[in-house]
């Protein structure tokens, strides 16, 4: 009996384990207004993993690892997609703030682990 305790103990331990690392991964939508620096993502010592990619029609967005992000410098991502990923296959990890701005409103969907 208790050998079958500590078993279902350590299942649930497990499944909630699994909940909480699959809502740290969920990707979340960012409205950038026009012409507005947004904080995307904020300083995080335990990010390993990231990836932003423009939602945009037809919008660039730039990036700016730290604050201060400007129209036509840092890290384009181009509309319909354009994407930064780092952390997977790289031996980049970025864990300080990240910033963005768009000459017109646009979206991004931002993933962290």
């Amino acid at each position: 009996r208790k050998l079958l305790d500590l078993q279902t103990e350590e299942a649930t331990h497990k499944r909630e384990g699994r909940r909480a690392q699959n809502a740290r991964n969920k990707a979340q939508g960012i409205a950038l207004g026009p012409a507005t620096a947004t904080r995307i993502m904020g300083l995080n010592p335990e990010r390993r993993i990231a990836s932003i990619v423009n939602d945009s029609l037809a919008e660039n967005v730039y990036l700016s690892l730290g604050p201060n992000p400007a129209v036509n410098t840092g890290i384009r991502l181009n509309a319909q997609g354009g994407s930064f990923t780092f952390g997977l296959d790289t031996d980049f990890i970025y864990t300080g703030e990240i910033w963005a701005i768009s000459t017109l409103a646009s979206t991004l969907v931002v993933t962290e682990n």
